[in-house]
Formats: C-alpha cells, sequence, structure tokens
C-alpha cells in the first residue's frame, strides 16, 4: 500500500510533524486510519477479514488541549495526499473527523483511504471501564448441550419439578427427539411437555449443596455417572459456548495482568468470534478445564472442531462440563492461561517467575501455564523467563499436584523428572513448548516423559502435541509395560517426522504402537494419534486397514 503521506508532485515523502513525549499529562491523541480505497478497491468485495488486516492506525501526537489537537489533525490533513486539491475548500475551518472518502471523485490508482480523528483520552478511559465492569456483572452464557451419536445429555428417567399458577408439578422425561433436540416430560397427573436442555437443567431436581458436598457426592459418584467421550457433531455456535466475557468476569489470580475488552486484542474487531484472539485463549482454557473434569470430578472427555480460512488443519474444542466460570476462586488451581496475563498490544506474556511462586501453595492440585516462553509470540520479547520457577513450582506442590498444563512455554528436562515425582499426578498436557538448555537447565527428551509414565502410576489424561516430536520411542515403550499408567483414558499424541518420500510418519517402532494401543483398548476412551488436517485419528483400534496410517502418506511429485 502506499503510504498515503507521499507528494503526488515529486514524489517524495513530506516532513512529519514532531510528536513530542507528552503522554502522561496529554488529554488528547490525534490518530490517522488508513484502510483499503475505493479507486483501487472499486471493482472488488472485500470480505469483513481482509479489510481489517489491510487496516492500520498510526499515532500523529499527542496533545494537552482540544486546539492543539485540532490543529495538529489540519497539519496532518495538509501532509496526506489523499486530501489533496480538495480538502481545504471542502471542510475549510472546519475541526477533524476528516475523511478521504468524503470526496466524491476518488482516484482510481489509489488503494488507501484516509482518515483523521482526536480522541478524547479521558473520555475513552472512563467508557472502557464502563464497558469493563459492565462485562464482569453479565452472566455467563447458557452451556450447550453435547450429543454424541445421538446420546442425549440428560438421561432418560430425569425427575423434574416444575411450578405452574404456584403449584409445583412432579415429572420425569420419558422421550428425547435427536432431531429437534427436545425431551419429552411426563408430569404425574398425565400431562406432557416438551423441554429444551436449557429448562431441564432449570427444572431437574437436584438438591442444593455445598461446594464441599458437590465434590464428595461427584466423587462417590463417579463411577456410575454417564461419561461421554469423543467428537461432537454440529454446527460449531449449536455446541460450543463462546464466551467473550469470561476472563474479564473471571480475574486472574495470578499477580501481573492487566484487564482489557475483548475487541482490544489482535483478530478482535470486527472478525467473527470463532477468528478472534480472546476465543483462542478461551479455547486453550477450556483444554485445561476438560482435564482437570476427567482427572477430579471423573467426568468425560469430548470436543468438537471447526475450520479457519487461513489455516490447513481444523481447529479443537474441547467441552468440558465446568470451566473458569466455574472454578475461578478454586484455591486449589494456579491458572495462568488467562488473556489478562497477555499484552493486548503485542501479545506478550506478563508471567514472571516471581508470580508464579507467589501464586502456587502446598495445597494446589492443578498448574495451567500459557505463553512462558523466551522471545515472546514474536521472538523479540526480552522479557526474563525462568525455567527452574516452574520446577520449583511443582515441588512446592508435590504431594498434592493432580494436573499440570504447559502451552507455548519454556520446557526442560528438570521440568519432566520434577513431575515425575507427583505421584498423584493424573493429567500433563505440553503443547507446542519451546525447547531449553542453559542456566542449569538441560533440553526436554523422550526420556523425562518416559519416567513420568513410569512413575505416575494415576495417570488417566496424556495429551502431546509438540513442536519438538517429544513423544518418541522411549515414550511408548513405557506405555508398554501393564504396570504403566493402567487408567488412561485420553491419549491425545502429535508427533511426527518427514522422511525421503512420505510424511507425518508417526514417530516410534509402529509395532510397539500398534500393541500399546490395541492393549489399551478397553481402557482408552479417547484416542488421537497424529491427526490429520481433518481431525481423524491416523490409527483408530479395531478399524480397517486404511484407518492404521501411522507409516504417513507418500509425498507427491511436484507437477509444473
Amino acid at each position: 500500500m502506499s503510504s498515503g503521506q507521499i507528494d503526488k508532485d515529486n514524489n517524495k515523502k513530506k516532513d512529519l510533524p514532531i510528536i513530542k513525549d507528552n503522554a502522561k499529562m496529554a488529554n488528547y491523541r490525534v490518530i490517522m486510519k488508513s484502510f483499503p480505497g475505493r479507486g483501487c478497491y472499486s471493482e472488488q468485495v472485500l470480505s469483513d477479514e481482509y479489510s481489517e488486516a489491510c487496516t492500520t492506525r498510526r499515532l500523529v501526537g499527542m496533545y494537552n488541549t482540544e486546539a492543539e489537537a485540532i490543529q495538529a489533525a489540519k497539519d496532518q490533513r495538509e501532509l496526506t495526499c489523499q486530501f489533496d486539491d480538495w480538502a481545504d475548500d471542502f471542510y475549510q475551518e472546519k475541526p477533524p473527523p476528516y475523511h478521504s472518502t468524503a470526496h466524491d471523485d476518488p482516484n482510481p490508482d489509489e488503494d488507501e483511504d484516509i482518515s483523521i480523528y482526536i480522541e478524547n483520552i479521558g473520555v475513552i478511559v472512563r467508557a472502557k471501564k464502563h464497558a469493563i465492569e459492565k462485562a464482569k456483572t453479565e452472566p455467563p452464557p447458557q452451556k450447550k448441550a453435547k450429543v454424541v451419536n445421538n446420546i442425549p445429555a440428560y438421561a432418560i428417567g430425569t425427575k423434574i419439578i416444575k411450578p405452574f399458577d404456584g403449584t409445583p408439578y412432579k415429572g420425569e422425561i420419558i422421550f428425547y427427539d435427536t432431531n429437534s433436540k427436545y425431551y419429552k416430560v411426563r408430569y404425574d397427573d398425565g400431562d406432557k411437555e416438551d423441554m429444551d436442555i436449557h429448562e431441564v437443567k432449570r427444572y431437574r431436581v437436584e438438591a442444593s449443596k455445598t461446594i464441599v458436598a458437590a465434590k464428595i457426592e461427584k466423587k462417590y459418584l463417579s463411577n456410575t455417572k454417564t461419561r461421554e467421550f469423543g467428537a461432537v457433531t454440529g454446527n460449531i455456535t449449536n455446541v460450543a459456548v463462546i464466551d467473550e466475557n469470561i476472563f474479564l468476569r473471571n480475574q486472574c489470580r495470578v499477580a501481573g495482568g492487566m484487564q482489557h475488552l475483548p475487541a482490544e486484542y489482535g483478530n478482535s474487531g470486527s472478525r467473527k468470534p470463532l477468528a478472534s484472539y480472546y476465543y483462542l485463549v478461551q479455547r486453550l482454557s477450556d483444554r485445561n478445564y476438560a482435564m482437570r473434569g476427567l482427572c477430579i470430578d471423573g467426568d468425560g472427555a469430548q470436543y468438537t472442531s471447526f475450520k479457519k480460512s487461513c489455516i490447513v488443519n481444523k481447529c479443537v474444542v474441547f467441552l468440558p462440563d465446568t470451566n473458569l466460570n466455574d472454578h475461578a476462586d478454586d484455591p486449589h488451581i494456579l491458572d495462568a492461561c488467562h488473556l489478562d496475563l497477555i499484552c493486548h498490544k503485542s501479545g506478550e506474556c506478563f508471567l514472571t517467575a516471581e508470580n508464579i511462586l507467589k501464586a502456587v501453595t502446598v495445597r494446589t492440585e492443578c498448574i495451567f501455564l500459557n505463553g512462558y516462553q523466551f522471545g515472546g509470540v514474536g521472538k523479540t520479547s526480552k522479557h526474563k523467563v525462568d525455567p527452574n520457577a516452574i520446577v520449583k513450582a511443582i515441588n512446592v506442590c508435590r504431594e498434592n499436584l493432580l494436573c499440570f498444563s504447559l502451552t507455548e512455554s519454556v520446557l526442560t528436562n528438570e521440568i519432566l523428572t520434577a513431575l515425575s515425582r507427583c505421584k498423584k499426578l493424573k493429567g500433563v498436557m505440553f503443547s507446542t513448548t519451546q525447547n531449553y538448555s542453559g542456566d542449569g537447565s538441560t533440553n526436554a527428551t523422550d526420556h523425562g516423559l518416559e519416567s513420568i509414565i513410569k512413575s505416575c502410576h494415576d495417570l488417566c489424561w496424556l495429551f502431546v502435541e509438540e513442536g519438538t516430536m517429544l513423544f518418541r520411542d522411549a515414550s511408548w515403550k513405557a506405555l508398554d509395560s501393564e504396570k504403566s499408567c493402567p487408567n488412561l483414558e485420553v491419549l491425545w499424541i502429535s508427533s511426527y517426522q518427514s522422511t525421503d518420500d512420505r510424511h507425518h510418519v508417526t514417530r516410534g517402532d509402529h509395532k510397539i504402537i500398534r500393541r500399546v494401543l490395541n492393549n489399551r483398548s478397553s481402557t482408552l476412551k479417547l484416542c488421537m494419534i497424529n491427526p490429520n488436517e481433518k481431525l481423524k485419528s491416523r490409527y483408530i483400534i479395531g478399524g480397517a486397514k486404511k484407518t492404521d496410517r501411522l507409516e504417513g502418506e507418500k509425498i507427491l511429485p511436484i507437477s509444473f
């Protein structure tokens, strides 16, 4: 795109006004926004995503008075070629905003339009504060019904009590319509009624319990409750809950974060919620609580997926029975997978070693970390990262740690060794971690995972999605033993390599992998091995020959 500030006569950039560093005392700021122009793109229909990607905002300057800001905006208009020859007569002495789109005859060769306007910083700050406080008070959206193979979320026979004209009537669910997703309820007097999932949840019989009593009962019933595993079909918006205010409503309890509106984060402006940054972090958070639900509450493990146009593989969405809305005040969870800990402008993580160690206690049962890596997301951050802080945090709660999740964070062999000493550990998750050695730390290896598999007898959730291809021969050989984590229910592994003629070849001895998976067929409820772009496992236990794709796919010759 053109810079928007090129003199048409001599094709040289004009001098820009000097921006003084008076941001601390400034009350106004002048912004210049550029976006796809009507001239160059007049024959095209641009998508919202493309328009947003091509839109930029540049700070012209910060000013103490409105008069100074108005003059600066006028000066900027004079320096911007899109306003040449017409804007002085059109706007005369009017204050901003100034829009090049106000010109009736756009230049057909110009590929961007310009808007110059003033922002009142005080008004913006107050409006943002009000919006944040309002978002905090809004209740979370209703959870969606989850159906696998047309199995309803509430069983036939579920008891219902609903008042009619002040009189409570007892009934029970007698039928579920898999097409309409409605439940048929028959009352004791013979009357019948159709209810949706939300009405059933509202009127079903469930005694009021304290949190402690509910936990005890849930643990007691975990062996008899209905537990669902696997993919949930249907449109993503009908299956998953997109809760844009989940992080505002539940402020991060790990220190160092700042709250911002979801729309302030990259890719979140006018884009669809599915493509937003806040929903990406929510999906990571929901995945953590799905692991917690299975390991601690005895829940199942369900997921769905959706496709982004700019990404080859489908995006996975776990559907936990409970999430951050239910556990924001749980003192047993160190949850640093939170939007508050991400800079809304740069994506840099605010998490520090000091605050990790302040948040952990001997009673901590779950540790969820995200973004704690060298260089940050752009690999340019100088934010200090200490992998030994993670080791120390694990050691503090070693006797009680049940779940551990590390996403886009530094991983060392010392971290894996520390986890292997947590004898109660039930769930581990490593996703796109950063290998590191130095300062007394050594690179994470397959043998580190092997030690966890062999030492943590109660492990029931093992999720490894690694760019470093951490899951190899040693891990599979450890799983080959009947003594290693006999109650493993969720195994989700993405670790592959390319050869001269094949790609997506599963790492490890394929004979051992097949033996491990088939020997564990009675206990594995969710098994995903090197999923392809359609989120299909490259090995399906008990499947036909074509479902065994551990060897990957042939590399096709390039045709010209």
